[in-house]
């Protein structure tokens, strides 16, 4: 034990892993001024490497907000859509610590619907373990609680752990709050957001840790006739039939 100790405190002194420590800072500080500037050709190049790919994808899954939840709630477009071709898509499971929010929710939470339409041509038709994404979630937030000694709840949705494909998972999944990304567009009172939102499939039933649904939180009369009425209906009923359509073909004879 103690000889392993000391080979790891020394090989960390070594000059390879001195330099494999710096070029990782570099590829992280890298990445984070190229999506502040919203620059996805500097952010495609930076990620060409399949190596640093690797690299940037360890240190994104230490931190409690990465770049990709700034890209996604400053509304940096075109550095999202290089993130999205580049990444693994198990990123975007990645939660904030203090709130459980993905990358996918916080775009929602401030509006920016053209994110919304890029996550769905990156994720839709893409396979998910949802119930390991799920377990990996509530890990992360239970670590995040502890290491914050906050209150700490999270509500697992019945919606997500049903998707057949990573889109549906990363539009229904909810925060430590139990809310979705439309319950945080409606929050924010963005109409044109939730009206993406809800033709892309969005489940305005599904209720937050105190029993809310998104349509309870709507305040405002437009905002109240929109999540009453059909918009995306034929959507949620395409979702619902290939749900059960896929659970049939892998129910046992």
């Amino acid at each position: 034990m103690f000889i392993r100790a000391f080979v790891s405190a020394v090989s960390a002194h070594l000059p390879g892993a001195k330099s494999d420590t710096l070029h990782t800072q570099d590829l992280m500080q890298s990445l984070a001024e190229y999506v502040a500037s919203d620059d996805d050709k500097a952010i495609d190049s930076l990620l060409s490497n399949a190596s640093d790919v690797e690299l940037v994808v360890t240190e994104l899954k230490k931190s409690g907000y990465s770049c990709l939840h700034r890209a996604a709630e400053q509304g940096k477009a075109r550095a999202m859509d290089a993130l999205l071709e580049r990444l693994p898509l198990d990123v975007w499971d990645l939660r904030t610590y203090d709130t459980g929010r993905t990358a996918f929710m916080l775009a929602a939470q401030h509006g920016h619907g053209d994110i919304v339409l890029s996550c769905r041509r990156a994720m839709q038709g893409q396979p998910i373990d949802s119930a390991a994404a799920a377990a990996s979630q509530a890990t992360m937030l239970g670590y995040a609680a502890n290491l914050f000694t906050a209150p700490f709840s999270y509500v697992a949705s019945r919606e997500p752990q049903a998707a057949v494909d990573r889109w549906q998972y990363s539009l229904n999944a909810q925060d430590r709050d139990g809310n979705t990304s439309l319950h945080l567009a409606v929050l924010h009172g963005d109409l044109p957001c939730c009206r993406t939102l809800l033709l892309n499939g969005a489940n305005p039933d599904i209720t937050n840790g105190q029993g809310q649904r998104a349509k309870d939180l709507a305040l405002e009369r437009h905002m109240r006739e929109l999540l009453f009425s059909d918009v995306g209906l034929s959507e949620r009923v395409s979702a619902s039939m290939l749900r059960h359509a896929t659970a049939s073909t892998q129910a046992p004879d």
